[in-house]
This record gives C-alpha cells, structure tokens and sequence, in this order.
C-alpha cells in the first residue's frame, strides 16, 4: 500500500535512486512478511477447531489454508514489482498479469477440484493448489510482458541487496503500517461474520461467503479509483505541480461517488 504513492513522487520527480531503493526495501518486507504468516498461520492450524465450527469445514479449511499461505510468498513479490508499475502510472502490465493469472485459476480449479486431464479430485485442496499455481504464473507474466520496456528492464538491472536502505524500510513500513491496519479492521468485521455464519452451519457459510464475494467486487471498483488518486497527485506533487492536485482528488471523489450511485440504483428494491 505504501509503495504507489512513494514510486509515484519518485517518478515524478525523476529520482530514479530513490525508486529502485523502494522496490529492492518493498520486496525485502514483503517476503519477510509472506514467511512471518507461514509461521504464525502454522502454529494457529491446530486451534482452528475452536472457533466453534463444524468438524467437516475445519478438516477442509487446514490443506486449503496450509496451501494458500505458501502462495503468499510469489504473490507478495508480484504486489511489489505491481506497486512499481502501477505507480509510474502503466497499470496495464498488472491488469494483463492478474487476468492471464486469473484465467488460469479458472481453468486449474476445473481440473484439480474436479479431478481432470488426470488429476485426482481435490475438492477444495485443489482450489487452493490452483491459486498457487497461478500466482507463480502471474509473477511470470509481469516479467515476460516488461520484457522488453528499457525503461523497466534497465530499473531491475540496477537492484541489488545494497540498496538495503533503512530509511526507506522506516518509511515504507511507517505508511504502509497505517494504511494496512485500516484495510485489516475493515476485512476483520467480514471475516467475524464468516466465523459467526460458521457456528450457524456450512451451509450458511457457503451463502454467506458467497454474499460476500459479491459485495466485495463492488468494493474493488472505489478501491481502483482511490489508487488511482494517489498516483496521480504523487505524479503532480513530484513534479512540484501542485496547482493539479486538488482536481486530482476531486475527480476520483466524484467517480467513487457516481459509482456508489449507480449501486444504489441497481440494487434498489423491486
């Protein structure tokens, strides 16, 4: 979270120095954070029985979570070379990656929960292997597609492990720190209600969860605009344009609101 609006002054301004620095400190945290939640993930399996669900949903949930924690580490790494891109404004590199990658969860989780091409079935197990998979491939992707932008490649050739800076680790984990515990508390209140539809029964908890991937699609729209803001006043205040940054922030208020309108309209009753 904190990496666009830093890449977005930096670019700006033309500070190439600082930018690499922010993504060699960016990966740094993000891998040492994707290994902190293997750990503390793996010791919190054996209690998950206590939250008070059915024993056919917890013996489900350990192989899927156990899996979707070791596809934190690629996908961490692909969040910061996406914060990269996104913040010198060429958001099409990871909107190109995220869909091959999610077209292809598509197809691995026909093939593994329902046991095809060979595959034994997985059931759940296998949507979890699938996003694995295909978040090593969009990793994959973002690199093949930078490939051959110079303006990319010659930024990776300049990283290093000495461009360790802490300064930069004290900035990064100083914005990003706030911004994450904002996002934390918002997806804890979804979270505890999944727990709480859990105690009721699996059957409610598959609506319930259901439900809620619905509701958060419409969240991710406001949620793009809202990035989008903060790269675009990060372009202007690195560029010392500061005349451009309260249109800047008024139009992706204005787009937030219009699309919550258009909301209300369609889920309007009857």
């Amino acid at each position: 979270f904190a990496m666009p609006p830093i890449v977005a002054e930096c670019h700006g301004s033309g500070n190439d120095k600082v930018l690499s620095s922010c993504i060699v400190n960016s990966t740094l945290i993000n891998t040492l954070y994707a290994i902190l939640i293997f750990l503390v993930t793996e010791l919190s399996l054996p209690v998950l029985s206590m939250f008070g669900q059915e024993e056919v949903v917890v013996s489900a949930a350990i192989p899927y979570i156990r899996l979707s924690v070791y596809s934190m580490l690629p996908f961490m790494v692909f969040q910061s070379f996406r914060s990269w891109s996104d913040g010198i404004g060429n958001t099409k590199i990871a909107m190109v990656a995220i869909i091959i990658g999610n077209s292809a969860n598509i197809v691995l989780n026909y093939i593994f929960i329902f046991g095809k091409l060979g595959f034994p079935e997985m059931g759940v197990t296998g949507a979890a292997l699938s996003s694995l998979v295909s978040r090593i491939i969009m990793l994959f992707v973002w690199f093949l597609v930078i490939r051959n932008k110079e303006s990319f490649t010659s930024t990776l050739r300049s990283l290093s492990l000495e461009k360790v800076d802490k300064t930069m680790l004290i900035r990064l984990l100083g914005l990003g720190f706030i911004m994450a515990l904002q996002m934390f508390f918002e997806v804890l209140m979804f979270t505890a209600s999944t727990l709480m539809m859990g105690v009721l029964g699996e059957v409610q908890q598959a609506a319930h969860q259901i439900a809620l991937n619905i509701i958060t699609i419409t969240f991710m729209v406001t949620t793009g605009f809202s990035v989008a803001a903060t790269i675009r006043v990060g372009h202007y205040l690195g560029k010392k344009e500061i005349a451009e940054l309260k249109p800047a922030g008024n139009t992706s208020r204005l787009c937030s609101k219009k699309h919550i309108k258009c909301l209300l309209f369609v889920l309007k009753p009857g």
